[in-house]
């Protein structure tokens, strides 16, 4: 699978994640939902919808605001209806890289939703790791970028 993901995402991830570890919640995840393009060879990410202001989150794991994920990712469909939901991605505070057992069962859950593999991505110590993960995938699998 070949990735790609749109400067503006970049952008909105490292100021997203900044003003998270500036504020009160930063002992907390956060996270993106991730939406984009995907064909036979490649996804291409190209809006990130945060994890809302409703959010719940704890040191070791986030409840995204279902109602403002909803009314983004409607926004973004109808100005692009090629856009699908590709996964998500969020913050581990404690450093760790890897989805931890608890990602994996609830990713292998919400991968049933989507019309193909998931894409995951870990957020740590500034760095972002890509992961995929099927329908009937037991493990993630890494995505070198």
């Amino acid at each position: 699978m070949i990735l790609t993901i749109a400067d503006s995402c970049l952008q909105t991830l490292s100021a997203d994640l900044a003003k998270h570890l500036a504020s009160d919640r930063a002992a907390e995840e956060t996270g993106w939902l991730l939406l984009g393009i995907r064909d036979q060879t490649s996804v291409h990410v190209t809006d990130l919808v945060p994890a809302g202001e409703n959010r719940i989150g704890t040191p070791n794991s986030i409840q995204f605001d279902a109602a403002s994920q909803v009314a983004a990712t409607k926004a973004i469909r109808d100005r692009d209806s090629r856009v699908e939901v590709l996964g998500v991605a969020h913050t581990h505070p404690s450093g760790r890289h890897r989805p931890s057992s608890g990602d994996l069962e609830g990713d292998k859950q919400w991968v049933q939703n989507l019309r193909s593999d998931g894409l995951f991505g870990i957020v740590s110590d500034g760095c972002v790791r890509w992961y995929s993960l099927g329908k009937d995938d037991d493990e993630y699998r890494a995505i070198n970028t």
